[in-house]
């Protein structure tokens, strides 16, 4: 997965980038996962979005390798650093795909009305893999093919998958109840534990 060299280096903020994807989102996914696990008011709508929104920043990790990251960390401090990347990439990946798969079950259980979107996401679901697998094989972002073609190919994918990760968004939002405390409420409440403030307030 990372035996190819690369250039140009990694930058400061590709860096900051995967230890967001790679780092900090798989815990604070996990952790929002524990703390909304049950059902209730609009559980599955909440947990559909989530499961899409989540599943953005698995892609990240997935169609670039990546691979200059872990040349950079083998020319730094030895090849047990470029391992040790590999596994933590690795790792995360399936950690994510794990919670996704997680949330849209439990979505799927906690919606009241699952049945409309069962069929179309699986048929989005079937027509992302073969695009991407086809349009844009894994590759190491430093190396990436440039041409009209490709950006082209790049905007209508996007365009597809950002029509898909919103809709749902926009459906639970205007179908969404208003009972219920505001986010400010929710944080001033002292019957909630602090970790549930930490889950409500970070993405």
């Amino acid at each position: 997965m990372f035996r190819f060299t690369s250039s140009p280096p990694p930058s400061i903020l590709g860096w900051i980038g995967w230890i967001y994807a790679a780092l900090y989102s798989p815990i604070v996914q996990i952790l929002w996962l524990a703390g909304n696990w049950s059902d209730g008011p609009s559980a599955g709508n909440v947990k559909l979005v989530r499961a899409i929104g989540v599943s953005v920043t698995a892609l990240s990790l997935t169609m670039d390798t990546r691979a200059r990251y872990g040349e950079s960390l083998k020319d730094w401090l030895g090849p047990w650093a470029q391992r040790t990347f590999t596994i933590i990439h690795a790792v995360s990946c399936l950690t994510l795909g794990l919670v996704i798969a997680i949330l849209l079950i439990l979505a799927v259980i906690q919606l009241p009305a699952p049945v409309f979107f069962i069929p179309v996401y699986l048929v989005f679901s079937t027509i992302w893999m073969f695009g991407s697998f086809l349009l844009f094989p894994p590759f190491d972002g430093g190396t990436a093919p440039n041409s009209v073609p490709t950006f082209l190919a790049g905007l209508l994918m996007g365009a597809f998958g950002g029509l898909f990760t919103s809709a749902p968004a926009f459906g639970s939002m205007m179908f969404a109840s208003t009972d219920g405390a505001t986010l400010k409420e929710y944080l001033k409440c002292d019957t909630v534990d602090t970790w549930h403030k930490f889950i409500a307030i970070f993405p």
